[in-house]
């Protein structure tokens, strides 16, 4: 038996039980929780291209609702020049315990061009998730640069500011911090 359906068949059982025998709902512990994931594919030279984000929901929604926010963030990447901004609410309704929705995919069309440029950026967040605990709620974008003559940079480091030098150089800038009482030259 495959280990989803072993674990629904004994998310199921955990339920039936405690309604028969009349137990508290918290004596039934089932954790949902909801995650995204990360996407990267090639731009192409024209057209569009899908960037399909998996949004998984851990356990099926068996007795209660799961709703949430999802919708696309700019980095690197520009909504509108680069890809499609898009933004949706979703609404899981209860399903009975044999049956449930695991998977949703947010699809993310990304344009192709000819610009020599480096690896671009963008963000896929889900918010005001409701009836699941968060995981992994923000899906990287990286559109991958297939035009001859750049070195594509690597994801910025937290606390950093990417940056893109007249001459087509990638570099970062990390914050340095002064030690305290120091003062500046």
């Amino acid at each position: 038996m495959p280990k989803s359906l072993l674990a629904r068949c004994l998310t199921a059982l955990a339920i039936a039980a405690a309604i028969f025998t009349g137990a508290p709902a918290q004596a039934v512990a089932v954790t949902r929780s909801l995650s995204i994931n990360d996407v990267t594919l090639i731009e192409g030279n024209s057209g569009v291209t899908d960037f399909n984000f998996t949004v998984m929901l851990g356990q099926p929604a068996y007795n209660w609702e799961v709703n949430f926010d999802i919708y696309t963030v700019e980095s690197s990447a520009n909504a509108g020049s680069d890809y499609i901004y898009r933004s949706e609410h979703i609404d899981i309704p209860p399903l009975e315990p044999w049956g449930g929705w695991i998977n949703f995919t947010f699809t993310v069309e990304v344009f192709g061009d000819l610009q020599l440029e480096p690896n671009e950026f963008f963000w896929v967040e889900i918010i005001n998730l409701v009836g699941a605990t968060p995981g992994d709620t923000l899906g990287l974008g990286t559109i991958v640069n297939d035009d001859i003559g750049r070195q594509p940079p690597s994801v910025p480091e937290p606390g950093s500011l990417a940056l893109l030098g007249a001459a087509g150089v990638a570099f970062t800038l990390a914050q340095r911090r002064r030690r305290p009482g120091a003062h500046a030259q």
